[in-house]
């Protein structure tokens, strides 16, 4: 073994050691529980990752109480229960669960959500039942995962008008907002855009929104039909781009005392508030090589670019033309070029990864793509929106707090070790690319490609000690 494959070898021990020492702090789940809390009467929960109900993670009927910097998920019914009280919910991450996100229902109560992201639900998001909703700069995105034509909110029979205010409602699988029967809610500053299916339903933008950015609606009441321009076209970030028609065209008339951003900043920033749940306040908020959209280029992208290695297009001319130059190298099983099924299946159109799509590298992702990778993509950049606060994305980026299940305990969320077993993953074939493609050695500079590779190295011993 070679002094270069040694240096490999014990690196990725010693991932691995790491790896097995986190797996030896889990707790077990005995089994799920039916409803993990049952809240109280003037109670507060605050500062907890409570999953794996088979009912309701949290409920509470004939009470009220409040719930604060939580996450609340993976239930096999709703996140929250709340019948007959008034419910506050802030700070809050309520996704993947099976039916509703929020369920709140009884005529005359009132259920407040502040600075909340609402995602990746199976059927519903906020579901309210006679009840009044009042919703301010929060998010709700990716419900109806099932796509079963359900909506990010629905509102039936509102005793009293809803009003939903700074709130991006997008990427839902079908309808925005619902509303059947009941008073009419009123939207401001709010973006609906981008779901699957009608914007609203059961009443007209025209009737109840004011400087909102709303999908086919007519530009009446200060509204726009124009694309909101997210600065990624992704449901986990939907911060506003510079070009963005949402930038400080919000109803100037309201008052924003006391209330932040979902970046925990600010409500109004510059000449008027923006549209949407988030405020842009500087200007590095993307870049083209984030691919994951979580404001960093780091391991991810390098697991992304290695997973589709040595892809190669099944259109391309020499694959398809028997007469082409090079069409048996590329088909022939024998042939040291030969293009396998497995190569192909992992192509698709438009690859961010096919940097150098010239000559033979235009139908391959091939070293020449990797030369450009590592020398064009700005390794380790983060969004200003990271470096100037303590954004709620890092919150579910990086992990939580305490999770309850059951009763049970555990001192780190298992996405948080899958993710670092997908890390682990990526650096090793990132090494055996280096190791296995005399190419690569020859086209990339040795130092240059180290360099990388402690830097790699350094970012995944910080992800291990961020689970500590």
């Amino acid at each position: 073994m070679s002094a270069k494959e040694k240096t490999m070898f014990n690196k990725l021990v010693c991932l691995f050691i790491f790896s097995v020492s986190l797996n030896l702090v889990q707790v077990c789940f005995a089994e799920r529980k039916s409803t993990i809390i049952r809240m109280g009467n003037n109670t507060v929960l605050d500062g907890f990752t409570i999953t794996g109900a088979s009912d309701a993670c949290i409920s509470g009927e004939d009470v009220d109480f409040s719930i604060e910097n939580c996450t609340v998920l993976d239930s096999d019914n709703a996140g929250i229960r709340a019948i007959d009280g008034d419910v506050s919910v802030q700070w809050c991450d309520i996704k993947q669960n099976r039916w509703y996100a929020v369920y709140h229902a009884g005529e005359g109560f009132t259920l407040r959500l502040e600075n909340c992201q609402i995602r990746k639900n199976q059927r519903l998001g906020l579901f309210c039942q006679d009840s009044t909703l009042i919703c301010t700069n929060s998010i709700v995105s990716e419900a109806d995962l099932t796509e079963t034509g359900n909506a990010g909110i629905t509102l039936f029979n509102a005793s009293s008008p809803p009003l939903i205010q700074n709130v991006t409602c997008a990427h839902n699988k079908s309808v925005g907002i619902w509303k059947i029967g009941g008073a009419l809610p009123q939207l401001q500053n709010c973006i609906v855009y981008h779901n699957g299916g009608p914007s609203l339903v059961g009443f007209s933008a025209d009737d109840a929104a004011w400087y909102s950015c709303i999908q086919d609606c007519n530009s009446v009441n200060e509204n726009i039909d124009t694309d909101p321009e997210f600065a990624y076209y992704d449901p986990n970030n939907m911060r506003l781009s510079l070009a963005s028609p949402c930038l400080d065209s919000g109803n100037p008339y309201l008052d924003y005392q006391n209330q932040l951003e979902m970046d925990k900043k600010d409500r109004v920033y510059g000449t008027a508030v923006d549209r949407g749940a988030y405020e842009l306040t500087c200007e590095d908020v993307s870049n083209t090589f984030d691919w994951n959209a979580d404001g960093v280029v780091n391991l991810h992208e390098f697991g992304r670019f290695a997973a589709v290695w040595r892809a190669h297009d099944p259109n391309d001319p020499a694959i398809l033309d028997p007469q082409h130059p090079d069409h048996e190298y590329l088909t022939d099983p024998n042939s040291p070029g030969y293009v396998s099924e497995e190569a192909m299946a992992l192509w698709h159109p438009g690859y961010a990864y096919n940097f150098a799509a010239t000559g033979s590298s235009q139908y391959a992702i091939d070293v020449a793509d990797l030369a450009a990778f590592v020398e064009q993509a700005p390794w380790l950049w983060m969004a200003c929106w990271l470096t100037e606060g303590e954004p709620m994305q890092q919150m579910m980026v990086m992990g939580e707090g305490m999770l309850l299940g059951g009763f049970e305990v555990q001192t780190a969320e298992p996405s948080a070790l899958e993710q670092l077993g997908d890390l682990v993953s990526i650096v090793g074939q990132l090494e055996a690319i280096w190791l296995d493609d005399p190419n690569i050695q020859q086209e990339i500079d040795a130092t240059q490609w180290q360099g990388f590779m402690d830097a790699l190295y350094d970012n995944l011993l910080e992800v291990y000690l961020s689970t500590q």
